[in-house]
């Protein structure tokens, strides 16, 4: 039902490509295929971005398995983003080299080199100027970890007293 349910979405989105004259669809989840089968509709190139490891040994697992999953990635891909090593080895097997391309997500520290910024970030957090402060910045999930983030945190602060985690994100969990 889902792979009918895509080609049918893929259709209709094809004719909005077309009439809207895009030139490049991009994909930004795993197991989600309509935008990749409206991009081959509409003779368009098409960029898959894959932000979670794959697979049997992934977090993201397809109903029909990991190899039919990776075939329609390459299949339907110019170029497939990841944004971890991790994640480009649960895929690697499947899908070319020369069409992955590794980018890792993050965000720009500049502004914690600055030793004002990182006073009025202590001060958020109601830190001391020594403590250490380690976060996690994203999407707040099981699947991305945040239990396991706890854990250490637990593990650490038993041992090291000037450390402080927190989470920076938001979760629907």
């Amino acid at each position: 039902f889902r792979i009918l349910r895509s080609l049918y979405n893929g259709i209709i989105i094809a004719k909005i490509i077309r009439k809207l004259k895009i030139d490049l669809v991009h994909t930004n989840i795993e197991l989600v295929a309509d935008g990749a089968i409206a991009a081959f509709f509409a003779n368009k190139k098409h960029i898959w971005h894959i932000r979670a490891p794959v697979g049997p040994s992934g977090v993201v697992t397809h109903p029909l398995g990991h190899r039919f999953a990776c075939s329609v990635i390459n299949l339907f891909s110019s170029l497939v983003i990841v944004n971890s090593v991790k994640t480009m080895n649960t895929i690697e097997n499947y899908i070319p080299l020369h069409k992955i391309n590794l980018v890792y997500n993050g965000v720009s520290v500049d502004i914690f080199n600055n030793a004002k910024n990182k006073s009025i970030l202590k001060n958020q957090f109601n830190t001391k100027q020594t403590d250490k402060i380690i976060a996690a910045i994203g999407y707040v999930s099981h699947i991305k970890g945040a239990v396991e983030f706890v854990e250490v945190a637990n593990l650490v602060i038993k041992q090291i007293n000037n450390v402080k985690f927190v989470f920076i994100g938001f979760s629907h969990d």
